[in-house]
């Protein structure tokens, strides 16, 4: 007598499909998601106002920020290092910087923004920059803040094209 290979019982059960969420997970889960977009909503309105309180007080301990790129700007930082270009930025956009938000999406503690910079910097020059950040939340507060932008139009504006 043949014995029958357990091996396809196995992969069909790998294929089950994954459990339903509950509705009170799925609420919980919405929540979040809507309290981390709302997070990053007041982060940029701080940003637009330079309002370095604001903006070292959305991190959380640890937090940092990483901006794409190889400028004197690029790189990961700390808290501080943050608070110190924060500070900077009234020195080179003396009628501010403003940023508009074109679309948000959250899932679980991650939202993806899509975003807008207008302002002239002391040279002059326009700076309207577009942007996609990606910011990780944890606790209400902003773990991880990382910044994809037109480097190219950064470099020839802000760090004087060299």
């Amino acid at each position: 007598r043949a014995v029958k290979d357990p091996a396809p019982k196995r992969a069909a059960r790998s294929r089950a499909k994954p459990r339903k969420q509950s509705a009170h997970a799925a609420r919980k889960r919405a929540s979040a998601e809507a309290a981390n977009k709302a997070l990053a909503r007041r982060f940029i309105d701080a940003i637009s106002r330079a309002d370095v309180d604001a903006i070292v007080a959305a991190y959380a301990p640890g937090g940092t920020c990483w901006t794409s790129g190889t400028l004197p700007i690029s790189g990961t930082f700390t808290v501080d290092q943050i608070a110190a270009a924060s500070r900077g930025v009234l020195t080179v956009f003396p009628k501010g910087l403003s940023f508009t938000i074109h679309a948000l999406t959250a899932e679980g503690e991650r939202v993806a923004i899509e975003a807008e910079s207008y302002g002239k910097h002391v040279s002059g020059k326009t700076y309207n920059n577009k942007y996609h950040f990606v910011m990780r939340a944890r606790g209400g507060k902003i773990v991880e803040w990382r910044e994809y932008m037109d480097t190219m139009h950064a470099n020839d504006v802000l760090c004087g094209g060299a």
